[in-house]
């Protein structure tokens, strides 16, 4: 996900070139501007660091100027700008991204394109001598809207699908959305949309759908306003009341289950249970929530014992 991955595990090295046309006239393209974004990995017995090479071409092929030359160093993905100045003599810049022996180059960006200067004088009126610092010099640039390009006089091409069926050209051949298939375009009248672009009004020959394709020609087009989507919204004051019903609700009554005594429990007769009832414990609710330090004290009662009827209440509740 990172980019492209340029290794080279032999023991010789490797390069990717390609050669690029530049403009005819070097007045006007004196200047390139070469950015790379790009992070090297060395092996144990590799020499060098990758590079990125810029050379130029004659007409014919040979070499005039300098080359330029940008090592990629390891570590986190970095991006460099390099200005160059394109000899008067050369006609083409040949890239190349070169790996040597047991390195690998991870590449994210390449690019090399053309840069206009501009000279912009500054002048500074001083009222009196002395001397001027200036810091933070930035340069803003106001980037105009994109134009788009004109339509071609002829209009444009009608799309066509990949499979036409069988008798029929791709130009009778389109997508309904009704019929979730390939269906018969037919009766297409030529339009203009409001953007000014040729288009084709048609239906569809299995369901009659009104099917609309851009392209065509712009001889016999009418402007059209195509049908644009309105959201329809309705508010209610209230909800509407189609039956008023009134009907009792039924009250839930949870059924109350009565708890054996504590005679129910084997080694709990009536004195014991006497006993425990002195002691606030009157209930086998109560016994099952007592812990075993509070009726081990009952006389013949050991803890053991105790523990196994807080357990059989337990059981009961």
């Amino acid at each position: 996900d990172e980019g492209l991955l340029f290794d080279n595990r032999g023991t010789s090295e490797a390069a990717l070139v390609q050669t690029i046309a530049l403009g005819e006239s070097p007045q006007d393209h004196a200047q390139f501007e070469l950015t790379v974004a790009a992070k090297a990995t060395l092996g144990v017995q590799a020499q060098r660091h990758p590079f990125i090479e810029l050379s130029w071409l004659t007409a014919q092929g040979a070499l005039t100027g300098a080359p330029t030359q940008t090592e990629v160093m390891p570590g986190d993905m970095g991006e460099s700008q390099i200005v160059v100045t394109r000899p008067a003599t050369a006609a083409q810049a040949e890239l190349r991204l070169v790996a040597p022996a047991h390195t690998s180059l991870l590449l994210q960006r390449v690019g090399l394109r053309a840069v206009q200067t501009v000279t912009v004088p500054i002048n500074f009126v001083a009222q009196s001598p002395g001397e001027l610092v200036v810091r933070n010099l930035a340069v803003a640039y106001d980037v105009g809207e994109a134009v788009s390009p004109p339509m071609p006089v002829g209009g444009l091409c009608t799309p066509s699908l990949p499979g036409p069926r069988v008798g029929k050209s791709a130009t009778e051949c389109c997508f309904c959305p009704c019929c979730q298939e390939e269906t018969e375009f037919v009766a297409p009248n030529p339009v203009i949309t409001p953007a000014g672009s040729p288009a084709q009004i048609g239906r569809c020959a299995n369901c009659g759908a009104a099917l609309i394709r851009m392209g065509g020609t712009l001889a016999a087009a009418r402007p059209n306003e195509l049908a644009a989507f309105q959201p329809r919204r309705v508010v209610a004051g209230r909800p509407a009341i189609v039956r008023q019903v009134m009907a009792p609700l039924a009250i839930f009554q949870p059924a109350v289950v009565a708890l054996p005594p504590l005679t129910a429990i084997a080694g709990i007769g009536q004195a014991r249970a006497t006993q425990l009832g002195q002691m606030g414990i009157d209930s086998v609710a109560k016994l099952a929530a007592a812990r075993p330090d509070e009726i081990d004290g009952l006389r013949g009662v050991s803890r053991e014992m105790a523990i196994g009827f807080i357990r059989a209440a337990q059981r009961l509740v």
